[in-house]
């Protein structure tokens, strides 16, 4: 065999254990990446943190029962929510649920509330971040269906339920009796007040659009869908709250995730009937 012979197979077993090593390589790379993924999904691996801090307890604290009459003490307006509006003006609000991350397999639910603006797709931030950027973990938003003040007699506030157990991936946990019983409200700021909603049911729903299926402005209508959040029997997993009284005089929220399962078919949906309503220095 002549030199040039043996030169072009030493080139070709050069060649061929690059590409094995290349391969081997990649092959590698998704591997640990499908395990992460995995031991995130199963509960294995903390969440990852929550993109944005605000102390948990600090809407709770500000949400007391007694409204001052004398506007010179009332509280102030959390300085997160004041940032975020500055930082992005289609922030209209921030919610805190306690007790989602405190069993350290959730994030907290500890987010600012996103509207798109009219010059935006009505869902942008089913796909965007807070900072505007296409991201798979989007934001937690209501759609202009509603107002941003948070005064309809019911308001959808929506956020995915991802592998990484952030955004409204915590929601999960209401399909748990304990947990259903021990965390019984969230809190909603808003520019001039901090809001208080006790959690009276939990259940999983079809996937129709509730702004659109229901005039929740006709009284027979609304008190048709407080029915139904009352009485879910028809759920495949539900809790009730007893004891707590709603009627059309009320306003609502509704927080709507996919199911664990990601049926398209199907939403998960927690609903909570405002208590209080704290005015706040802006």
């Amino acid at each position: 065999m002549n030199q040039s012979s043996q030169d072009e197979k030493k080139q070709s077993k050069k060649i061929f254990w690059w590409i094995i090593l290349v391969i081997s390589v990649i092959a590698f790379a998704v591997s640990v990446g499908i395990l992460a993924y995995r031991t995130r999904v199963f509960g294995l691996l903390p969440p990852k943190s929550a993109p944005f801090q605000a102390e948990n307890g600090a809407l709770s604290q500000i949400a007391t029962p007694d409204d001052p009459k004398d506007d010179e003490n009332l509280p102030e307006q959390p300085e997160f929510l004041t940032k975020a509006i500055a930082e992005n003006p289609d922030t209209i609000g921030w919610i805190q649920l306690p007790g989602a991350g405190e069993s350290g397999r959730y994030a907290d639910i500890n987010y600012p509330v996103m509207q798109s603006s009219p010059d935006e797709a009505e869902d942008f931030y089913l796909t965007h971040d807070f900072k505007k950027q296409r991201s798979h973990d989007a934001a937690i938003y209501i759609q202009r269906f509603n107002h941003a003040d948070f005064t309809d007699p019911n308001t959808v506030i929506y956020g995915h339920d991802l592998a990484d157990r952030t955004m409204f991936t915590g929601l999960r946990q209401f399909t748990t009796k304990s947990f259903f019983d021990k965390n019984d409200v969230f809190y909603i700021a808003v520019p001039g007040h901090v809001l208080t909603y006790k959690i009276y049911s939990a259940f999983v729903y079809d996937n129709r659009h509730l702004m659109v299926s229901f005039n929740f402005n006709d009284p027979t209508e609304y008190q048709n869908f407080i029915d139904i959040t009352l009485n879910p029997s028809f759920s495949r997993k539900y809790y009730v709250r007893k004891g707590v009284s709603v009627t059309t005089d009320d306003r609502i929220v509704t927080l709507s995730t996919c199911t664990p399962n990601s049926n398209r078919k199907e939403r998960f949906l927690v609903v909570g009937v405002l208590i209080n309503d704290q005015r706040t220095k802006q």
